[in-house]
């Protein structure tokens, strides 16, 4: 496999891992809350410090809040794609062949620039000229 057909694996990888880390934070927040809710309905008030230390939620949060991080740092699908098309657009320029092509191309556009700007030049001095 080449360079390309990695960052096309990299780019539906990381959508898939995006996708995955916002179902474990949807998931991670359900753990969390679920059991909160159902202390506060059967007891009517807050859990105390020391209930709160063995409660069974805080692995939830913790899912949640790793899923959030891997959902952060991984790149989008579309920057993937961007990253692959960047790279083979700097190979197909730095090819021999297209070098063949663009530098005839370049001069020829420098001197039509160079042709252009001599006119214009005698135009503005032929209009100053005849103002006077």
């Amino acid at each position: 496999m080449n360079t390309l057909s990695w960052l096309i694996y990299l780019a539906e990888f990381t959508n898939s891992v995006n996708v995955a880390s916002a179902w474990m934070i949807a998931i991670g927040g359900a753990i969390w809350a679920m059991p909160m809710v159902v202390f506060v309905v059967s007891n009517e008030s807050l859990p105390s410090a020391e209930e709160r230390g063995a409660f069974p939620g805080r692995w939830g949060l913790w899912i949640a809040a790793i899923a959030l991080l891997i959902n952060v740092i991984a790149p989008a699908r579309q920057t993937v794609l961007l990253i692959a098309a960047s790279e083979m657009g700097e190979r197909v320029l730095n090819h021999p062949r297209v070098n063949q092509v663009v530098d005839p191309g370049i001069d020829l556009l420098s001197t039509w620039m160079r042709s252009e700007t001599e006119k214009l030049r005698r135009e503005m001095a032929s209009g100053t000229e005849q103002r006077r």
